[in-house]
């Protein structure tokens, strides 16, 4: 009896430490099987200056981005930029997508992780040769995980997890035209002059207090280093120093809210932009000033958006009212 009990213990111990292998593999089997995962959705290694194409579906709306040297545009005209950092952000996303892990094979299940042909958002890549090297579904992300997104290869019913929040990636409600104005460093200016139909101001930088106030009063490392604004025209005194900073905050990544396209190739005039209704020139040193016109408003009335170019770009952007009212002041708010 007891020579029976050891064999069957000895059964159950080998059973165990068999199911143990079998449910624990090792480490780089495991490897080798995810990496197997994650190149059957997305090639390694995809690098923007393979691409050629993007094709984004959602909700029956196809855009398409076509590459052009460091460009990218939506649209075959290749004349309507598109926004390089969303572009930048999509390859980002994808390089870092790591290994998925298989959720479902059941394609009855694709709308629930909005993976479907309805719900879901198709991407497809093609690369400089022609070939296509991509064609997923994009869906959602699980509930209460925003580092996770779920997605199906377009020509098959299995749904994956992938390690990327790729469903805010192609999300972008405002499309993928690129509205941003300017980009640049608060400190780089050094002077604005805003000239309007009713007058021109004129705000200048001093790097330090000014030689009277230093040689009054003791001043901080912190307070030499502040940049204090001033205004010289058409009346004197120090800017309130929110004011400034407010302003030139918004020019690191100076948003328009819209594009125009002028289809019609009507002259700048019909815009209110030649003669502009406003210039704005941000003067930085010796280096080459960016010049921010305002026009005539789109559809008068209140909330109205206005027409706005800058200087180096052929593009009209829309800029709301609010936008403009920080150029439209007058120039005693300025002061401090």
């Amino acid at each position: 009896m007891r020579t029976r009990n050891v064999i069957v213990m000895l059964a159950v111990a080998g059973a165990l430490l068999a199911l143990l292998l079998v449910t624990r593999q090792p480490e780089s089997q495991r490897e080798a099987k995810n990496a197997a995962i994650r190149e059957t959705i997305f090639p390694e290694g995809l690098r923007e200056k393979q691409i050629a194409q993007i094709s984004i579906d959602t909700l029956g709306t196809t855009t398409v981005l076509h590459r052009v040297g460091e460009r990218w545009y939506t649209g075959e005209a290749k004349k309507r930029r598109a926004d390089a950092d969303a572009v930048k952000g999509v390859f980002a996303s994808l390089e870092k997508v790591s290994a998925g892990k298989l959720i479902s094979r059941d394609p009855q299940k694709l709308l629930e992780f909005q993976v479907d042909k309805v719900t879901g958002r198709r991407v497809r890549m093609v690369d400089t040769n022609g070939k296509e090297i991509l064609d997923v579904v994009i869906g959602k992300n699980p509930e209460r995980d925003f580092t996770s997104t779920y997605v199906r290869p377009f020509k098959s019913d299995n749904t994956y997890l992938a390690d990327a929040m790729l469903s805010y990636t192609f999300n972008r409600p405002g499309g993928w035209r690129e509205k941003t104005m300017i980009k640049a460093e608060p400190d780089e200016f050094d002077r604005i002059t805003i000239e309007t139909t009713t007058g021109t101001i004129v705000l200048a930088k001093e790097t330090s207090k000014t030689a009277e106030q230093a040689s009054t009063a003791p001043v901080s490392g912190a307070e030499a280093a502040r940049p204090v604004w001033r205004i010289e025209q058409p009346i004197q005194g120090e800017v309130k120093e929110g004011e400034m900073s407010s302003l030139t905050s918004r020019l690191r990544r100076f948003v328009a809210n819209d594009v125009e396209d002028n289809e019609g190739e009507l002259p700048l005039g019909k815009f209110g932009l030649d003669p502009a209704f406003a210039t704005i020139t941000f003067a930085r040193g010796d280096r080459e000033p960016i010049v921010l016109k305002i026009g005539s408003e789109k559809k008068p009335g209140p909330g109205a958006m206005r027409y706005a170019m800058v200087s180096g770009d052929d593009q009209i952007y829309l800029l709301s009212a609010p936008t403009c009212a920080m150029f439209f002041k007058q120039p005693s708010e300025f002061l401090k």
